[in-house]
């Protein structure tokens, strides 16, 4: 799966099997997304609402814990791609990818891969 932008397919993150993806603003504040979730691969998708979400992240104290374990790891890896994104070279950003999950480079759609790492569109490439 991947995520990207109303109007402009830029992607921004590569969500792998057995990972969770959502848009956080967008479920916390209920506010319309601006954000698009499009898979890539074939999916099994389980969506909740924010009541349904509350109910089942307040049911046990484990879950809690989980989620707060989760959301602090969201954020540190959004911090890390914003630092990677200035400091780091398209190939140093690749290399790194196909390193930790090489399932990505082999699954996305190269628009999606050069969108991701060289920060261009598919319009770009022809």
């Amino acid at each position: 799966m991947l995520l990207y932008y109303n109007g402009n397919e830029i992607t921004t993150q590569f969500i792998g099997e057995n990972e969770i993806v959502n848009e956080v603003s967008s479920l916390f504040q209920q506010t319309p997304s601006v954000v698009n979730i499009q898979a890539v691969t074939n999916i099994v998708a389980y969506k909740l609402d924010l009541d349904a979400f509350q109910e089942f992240y307040h049911s046990m104290e484990s879950v809690t814990e989980w989620g707060r374990l989760w959301m602090t790891n969201q954020l540190f890896a959004c911090q890390k791609r914003s630092v990677e994104m200035i400091t780091d070279s398209a190939t140093d950003r690749y290399l790194s990818l196909l390193h930790h999950k090489p399932q990505f480079i082999q699954q996305a759609p190269l628009k999606q891969i050069a969108s991701y790492f060289l920060d261009i569109t598919a319009t770009s490439l022809c």
